[in-house]
């Protein structure tokens, strides 16, 4: 008999552990409901990542052709992905091709889907568009409107979000496949075409591709959008107006001129290294005191925001760095990629920079060989004060003109930005929502306690942790800002758990006293 009731008073109290344990486990506030959960997208589940994009009012004009859909159910938990065909559309008096994803997203490209070009490549993306990119099957960063000239195939894969407001199960995916390469033209192809047209660039970038002004479309055959009759020089360009009558090159040695410091070039600099310019090519040549001899379509030290053309002589040795990183390059190379560059022989180097216009400096020095001849402020003309070089003290748009010493001239944009971007981190419980304020931004990154920096594009993370989030612009500006997410366990969770361990003790104690009861007996 007491063997019975010891075996129900077991039995009675695992049941009522279960209950509570449930309960207990079932109460725990997430601090986001099951809702408002599921219907972000997961991007990392180790580290409990979300997106959720901006919003893009309108994804642009244009009528589209069909596009083929294949659809594919996830299931009843999650969503309906349709594998999409984009539709496309040739703009032809803007050289632009329009890619549409099932008539609702629209992409903008100076080459069409599948195409094989000579010339750099951007895809205009909308934010709220989830992408990557691949280049010969090896993945890559890339940004919306970023600039590609190495050559390569690469593949965009994009995945767009119907809404990302209702429950996952609810939600539906497009998914599609942009592609193009990048190669040489072959000989036949590039003689019909015809020469090379502008700063020295290879055939196929063409002098349109030189003279591309800020904010200009480039078109699949280098052509700008929107512009009417003669086109004016872009940030960086060389235009190739020479004296009347001249058509050989002068080989000269340079004058005194301020050197990458700001000061005079040395007596040896004067008499051993020299820079001269090539009218009839649109061409720099550069021969250091060391011997070692090189072609480009910018003097040195000079800032631009078009590619860089540099040709090597045969048997030449040297190195080139951006920034402190050896790029891989061949004796002739054309550079798109923005960063500083040093191209290094021996103990000497020759210096330009590809920038995207954005900069945070506070002086213009003028390059090798060139000199200011007309500096705007916002379109304010400013007085000039020295002809090598002036301070920049407000942030704004700077346009710089410059003339070399053979008539060349040059045109520099530069957009002085020296405000961090901002933007908030709101801690709620076990949930941070991210606000970002700036509209500049280039990088986004995410620490999580000590690992390392990953690329970060949400506005959302539930998973428990310290964090840095750090978010620069395209002048280079950084805004960083540290924040902590606990488990949070609410009252109810908590007196679940004390009423568990109180019923299990209370066990503990009936058993002991029923077995000493025994004992006696």
């Amino acid at each position: 008999m007491i063997k019975k009731r010891k075996t129900e008073f077991l039995f009675l109290c695992g049941f009522f552990v279960w209950s509570l344990s449930v309960s207990a486990f079932g109460a725990v506030d997430s601090a986001i409901s099951a809702a408002d959960y599921f219907s972000e997208r997961k991007l990392d589940e180790e580290d409990g990542y979300t997106v959720r994009g901006t919003e893009d009012e309108g994804h642009g004009p244009g009528i589209t052709a069909a596009a083929s859909v294949a659809e594919e159910s996830q299931g009843e938990t999650g969503p309906k992905i349709h594998d999409v065909t984009m539709g496309e559309k040739y703009h032809e008096e803007f050289g632009l091709y329009e890619q549409s994803l099932n008539n609702q997203y629209f992409l903008y490209s100076n080459v069409e889907n599948g195409g094989i070009t000579d010339q750099p490549v951007y895809v205009d993306i909308p934010a709220d568009l989830i992408f990557t990119m691949e280049k010969d099957g090896v993945p890559m960063a890339y940004s919306s409107k970023q600039r590609v000239g190495e050559k390569g195939t690469y593949v965009l894969r994009i995945t767009a979000i119907y809404d990302k407001n209702v429950p996952l199960s609810e939600q539906e995916e497009y998914r599609s496949v942009f592609r193009f390469r990048i190669d040489d033209k072959a000989p036949a192809a590039a003689a019909e075409e015809g020469g090379n047209g502008g700063a020295g660039l290879p055939d196929g970038l063409g002098a349109n591709w030189a003279s591309v002004e800020e904010g200009d479309i480039i078109g699949p055959n280098g052509e700008t959008a929107g512009s009417e009759g003669e086109s004016e020089p872009a940030a960086g360009e060389t235009e190739s107006e020479a004296p009347d009558g001249e058509t050989e090159p002068e080989t000269r040695e340079e004058e005194t001129k301020p050197d990458e410091t700001g000061g005079a070039l040395t007596e040896e600099s004067q008499t051993t290294r020299v820079q001269t310019y090539d009218k009839t090519k649109n061409l720099y040549r550069i021969v250091f005191s060391n011997g070692f001899a090189f072609s480009s379509n910018v003097p040195e030290n000079m800032i631009t925001s078009s590619a860089v053309r540099l040709t090597l002589d045969k048997d030449s040795s040297c190195q080139l760095y951006r920034g402190e990183e050896e790029v891989p390059w061949e004796a002739d190379t054309v550079l798109t990629e923005y960063g500083q560059y040093r191209l290094v022989s021996g103990e000497e180097e020759f210096r330009f920079e590809i920038t995207n216009t954005y900069v945070n400096r506070s002086e213009f020095k003028a390059p090798v060989g060139t000199e200011v001849t007309g500096i705007t402020f916002n379109d304010e003309t400013l007085r000039l004060t020295d002809r090598y070089s002036f301070a920049m003290t407000e942030d704004g748009k700077y346009t710089i003109s410059l003339t070399g010493e053979d008539g060349e001239r040059h045109r520099v944009i530069l957009n002085r930005d020296t405000a961090p971007p901002e933007f908030t981190v709101a801690v709620e419980r076990q949930k941070a929502a991210i606000t970002y304020l700036a509209d500049d931004m280039a990088a986004i990154t995410l620490k999580k306690g000590g690992e390392e920096p990953k690329p970060f594009s949400s506005t959302v993370v539930t998973a428990p942790g310290r964090y840095v989030l750090t978010v620069t612009d395209r002048a280079g500006n950084e805004s960083s800002q540290e924040f902590t997410l606990r488990y949070h366990l609410n009252a109810y969770a908590v007196t679940a758990i004390l009423l568990i361990v109180a019923g299990i003790a209370g066990g503990v104690v009936f058993l002991t006293r029923k077995k000493r009861n025994l004992g006696v007996r």
